[in-house]
């Protein structure tokens, strides 16, 4: 059982610390960056569908890659004024062709609050999910639907004044149920989601096996001790038997020599001191003493 509950806790521990957390960190990378592995693999082309101008990143069917590319439509414009994320961030690069590298990121990233260094938890995307599509400005015309995040009057998302946005139109119609859940980077939001909810129930599983073996393990340290304490008893005993068979002996030779040295050999006399009367021999013997003589044919008498 405890060689059972090992191999499972092992299990588990694996699961939580590499298996899952390494799918998990992967989705997230890829929710973020898009294609980029890291913020010095960062070019436009990885991290935004569409690079031939801010329109066709933020305003068509390519959108959605990464929140990167996302924030990038939320916050750059076609001119050096067009920007709503504070007069630090300068990187107005689209009116043509994008070029975006880690200059560029950190420019961007410094208009963001700091992070915390906690780890993210799976109840923490699903509700970052959930905000981002309650934000969501929806405006629904026949079968085309309008659906925009950041500042807009007529859901274009050019990148002129007003229009500093991005609309999800290609991910939603009125034939296609699946809303946000089309858009890339939630896609690999969920995935992470579902691996940090799977290491959390493996982290919990875990948890009572490792309380599972420490019970096994404690029921086997009392059980050794208990045989311990068994077999030291059963040893002391057998040193103590030829101990105890000297003492009788001992005492019974006593007894008899107590007997035969009585002094009024008599029923009376020999009764006072705890001894037999031999009526054949007129003297006193010990209780335990038997003898035993013929009384006839195939007879015998005990005294």
């Amino acid at each position: 059982v405890a060689d059972e509950l090992n191999t499972q806790a092992l299990l588990l521990q694996t699961k939580v610390q590499e298996t899952d957390k390494t799918a998990a960190t992967a989705a997230i990378t890829s929710a973020v960056f898009g294609e980029a592995t890291s913020t010095d693999d960062l070019t436009a082309g990885k991290f935004l569908g569409e690079t031939a101008n801010r329109a066709a990143a933020c305003a068509a069917a390519a959108v959605g890659k990464s929140i990167l590319g996302d924030f990038y439509c939320l916050c750059t414009g076609t001119g050096s004024e067009d920007t709503d994320c504070g007069s630090g961030y300068s990187s107005t690069n689209g009116a043509t062709s994008i070029t975006f590298g880690k200059t560029q990121l950190t420019s961007l990233t410094d208009t963001c609050p700091k992070a915390n260094d906690a780890p993210i938890t799976a109840l923490e995307i699903a509700t970052a999910i959930a905000e981002f599509s309650a934000t969501l400005t929806r405006n629904a015309a026949g079968d085309d639907a309008k659906v925009t995040l950041g500042k807009t009057t007529n859901h274009g998302c050019g990148g002129g004044v007003g229009e500093i946005c991005v609309t999800y139109a290609a991910h939603f119609t009125v034939n296609d149920k699946k809303d946000i859940e089309a858009i890339p980077w939630v896609i690999h939001l969920r995935t992470a989601e579902k691996k940090l909810l799977a290491m959390a129930q493996a982290a919990t599983q875990h948890s009572a096996v490792t309380t599972q073996l420490l019970a096994v393990q404690r029921q086997m340290d009392v059980a050794y001790a208990a045989a311990l304490q068994s077999r030291l008893q059963t040893n002391q005993k057998a040193a103590e038997s030829p101990k105890a068979a000297q003492h009788e002996s001992h005492t019974t030779h006593e007894k008899q020599n107590k007997c035969k040295a009585a002094i009024k050999k008599t029923a009376a006399g020999c009764a006072a001191i705890d001894c037999d009367y031999d009526t054949e021999k007129n003297e006193c013997e010990h209780k335990s003493v038997k003898e035993t003589t013929p009384t006839g044919t195939g007879e015998t008498s005990t005294r």
